[in-house]
Protein backbone atom coordinates (compact mmCIF):
# COMPACT_ATOMS: atom_id res chain seq x y z
CA UNK A 1 0.00 0.00 0.00
CA UNK A 2 1.43 3.41 -0.81
CA UNK A 3 1.02 6.14 1.31
CA UNK A 4 1.04 10.03 0.79
CA UNK A 5 -0.20 13.20 3.06
CA UNK A 6 -1.99 16.47 2.06
CA UNK A 7 0.81 19.52 1.22
CA UNK A 8 0.39 23.06 3.38
CA UNK A 9 -1.43 23.71 -0.26
CA UNK A 10 -3.95 20.72 0.38
CA UNK A 11 -3.03 18.71 -2.27
CA UNK A 12 -2.47 15.36 -1.90
CA UNK A 13 1.44 14.61 -2.03
CA UNK A 14 3.10 11.05 -2.56
CA UNK A 15 6.65 10.82 -2.35
CA UNK A 16 8.77 8.50 -5.32
CA UNK A 17 12.06 7.22 -6.03
CA UNK A 18 12.80 8.05 -10.02
CA UNK A 19 15.49 6.57 -11.63
CA UNK A 20 16.20 6.73 -15.67
CA UNK A 21 17.81 4.30 -17.91
CA UNK A 22 19.77 7.83 -19.14
CA UNK A 23 23.37 7.41 -18.25
CA UNK A 24 24.56 10.53 -16.05
CA UNK A 25 28.67 10.71 -15.45
CA UNK A 26 28.15 7.06 -15.74
CA UNK A 27 25.30 6.94 -12.46
CA UNK A 28 21.81 6.37 -12.71
CA UNK A 29 20.93 8.12 -9.04
CA UNK A 30 17.59 7.76 -7.77
CA UNK A 31 15.80 11.32 -8.08
CA UNK A 32 13.54 12.12 -5.00
CA UNK A 33 9.97 13.35 -6.71
CA UNK A 34 6.84 14.91 -4.43
CA UNK A 35 3.97 13.81 -6.69
CA UNK A 36 0.72 15.53 -6.43
CA UNK A 37 -2.04 12.83 -7.40
CA UNK A 38 -4.21 14.43 -10.07
CA UNK A 39 -7.46 12.30 -11.13
CA UNK A 40 -7.86 14.98 -13.84
CA UNK A 41 -4.66 13.82 -15.62
CA UNK A 42 -4.79 10.74 -18.34
CA UNK A 43 -1.21 9.89 -17.53
CA UNK A 44 1.95 10.69 -14.75
CA UNK A 45 4.30 13.20 -15.45
CA UNK A 46 7.47 14.65 -14.42
CA UNK A 47 8.19 18.21 -14.99
CA UNK A 48 11.83 19.03 -15.36
CA UNK A 49 12.50 20.94 -12.86
CA UNK A 50 12.41 17.94 -10.24
CA UNK A 51 15.33 16.66 -12.27
CA UNK A 52 17.26 19.55 -12.98
CA UNK A 53 19.88 19.00 -10.60
CA UNK A 54 20.97 16.03 -12.07
CA UNK A 55 21.66 17.42 -15.65
CA UNK A 56 20.54 14.85 -17.76
CA UNK A 57 20.67 15.03 -21.35
CA UNK A 58 18.45 17.43 -23.20
CA UNK A 59 15.22 16.36 -22.76
CA UNK A 60 13.42 19.45 -25.26
CA UNK A 61 14.60 16.99 -28.26
CA UNK A 62 11.28 15.58 -29.75
CA UNK A 63 8.62 17.13 -27.82
CA UNK A 64 4.96 17.76 -28.69
CA UNK A 65 2.42 20.29 -27.77
CA UNK A 66 -0.40 19.15 -26.02
CA UNK A 67 -2.88 21.04 -24.58
CA UNK A 68 -5.74 20.68 -21.99
CA UNK A 69 -7.83 22.47 -19.51
CA UNK A 70 -5.24 24.31 -17.93
CA UNK A 71 -3.40 25.70 -20.79
CA UNK A 72 -0.45 23.48 -22.96
CA UNK A 73 1.98 21.95 -22.02
CA UNK A 74 4.95 20.70 -24.20
CA UNK A 75 5.62 16.51 -23.51
CA UNK A 76 7.91 13.62 -24.22
CA UNK A 77 7.81 10.18 -23.00
CA UNK A 78 11.37 8.97 -21.97
CA UNK A 79 12.43 5.22 -20.75
CA UNK A 80 12.56 4.68 -16.89
CA UNK A 81 14.45 2.19 -14.89
CA UNK A 82 12.39 2.70 -12.11
CA UNK A 83 9.86 4.55 -9.96
CA UNK A 84 9.47 3.76 -6.30
CA UNK A 85 6.39 5.18 -3.90
CA UNK A 86 6.48 5.12 -0.03
CA UNK A 87 4.78 2.21 1.52
CA UNK A 88 2.45 2.72 4.33
CA UNK A 89 4.04 -0.24 6.39
CA UNK A 90 7.90 1.71 5.62
CA UNK A 91 10.27 1.63 2.59
CA UNK A 92 9.54 2.24 -1.26
CA UNK A 93 7.88 0.12 -3.06
CA UNK A 94 8.09 -0.22 -6.99
CA UNK A 95 5.73 0.11 -9.58
CA UNK A 96 5.55 -1.37 -12.90
CA UNK A 97 6.34 1.32 -15.23
CA UNK A 98 8.94 1.29 -17.72
CA UNK A 99 8.20 5.04 -19.49
CA UNK A 100 6.90 8.35 -18.07
CA UNK A 101 5.84 11.26 -19.64
CA UNK A 102 8.15 14.59 -19.03
CA UNK A 103 6.29 17.81 -19.13
CA UNK A 104 7.28 21.01 -19.89
CA UNK A 105 4.72 23.78 -19.07
CA UNK A 106 4.04 26.92 -21.21
CA UNK A 107 5.41 29.73 -20.13
CA UNK A 108 1.87 30.79 -18.85
CA UNK A 109 1.25 28.07 -16.56
CA UNK A 110 4.73 27.22 -15.40
CA UNK A 111 5.16 26.00 -11.80
CA UNK A 112 3.31 23.15 -12.08
CA UNK A 113 4.21 19.96 -10.02
CA UNK A 114 5.23 16.71 -11.08
CA UNK A 115 1.55 14.45 -11.27
CA UNK A 116 0.62 10.95 -10.65
CA UNK A 117 -2.06 10.45 -13.32
CA UNK A 118 -4.92 8.30 -13.80
CA UNK A 119 -2.62 5.76 -15.49
CA UNK A 120 -0.91 4.90 -12.14
CA UNK A 121 -4.24 5.52 -10.11
CA UNK A 122 -6.28 3.31 -11.87
CA UNK A 123 -4.52 0.50 -10.98
CA UNK A 124 -5.49 0.88 -7.33
CA UNK A 125 -7.93 1.69 -4.75
CA UNK A 126 -7.53 5.58 -3.67
CA UNK A 127 -8.35 5.98 0.02
CA UNK A 128 -8.27 9.57 1.73
CA UNK A 129 -8.59 10.35 5.07
CA UNK A 130 -8.20 14.40 5.24
CA UNK A 131 -8.61 14.31 9.67
CA UNK A 132 -5.64 11.82 9.66
CA UNK A 133 -3.61 13.36 7.12
CA UNK A 134 -3.45 10.35 5.01
CA UNK A 135 -3.68 9.36 1.44
CA UNK A 136 -3.23 5.67 0.18
CA UNK A 137 -3.18 3.73 -2.26
CA UNK A 138 -3.76 0.34 -2.44
CA UNK A 139 -3.68 -2.80 -4.70
CA UNK A 140 -6.77 -4.87 -5.25
CA UNK A 141 -6.88 -8.09 -3.57
CA UNK A 142 -4.01 -10.52 -5.63
CA UNK A 143 -1.99 -7.64 -6.30
CA UNK A 144 1.69 -6.89 -5.98
CA UNK A 145 2.69 -3.68 -3.62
Amino acid sequence: MIRGFFNERGQAVIDGLLSFRLDVKGERPEIPVRFVLDTGSDVTMLVPSDFEPYRYSDFHQGERLASGYGGGIYVKTVPIQSLRFRLARGGFGQVRMTQLEVARPVKEIEGLPSVIGRDLIDQFRLIIDRSANLVLLERPTGHAP
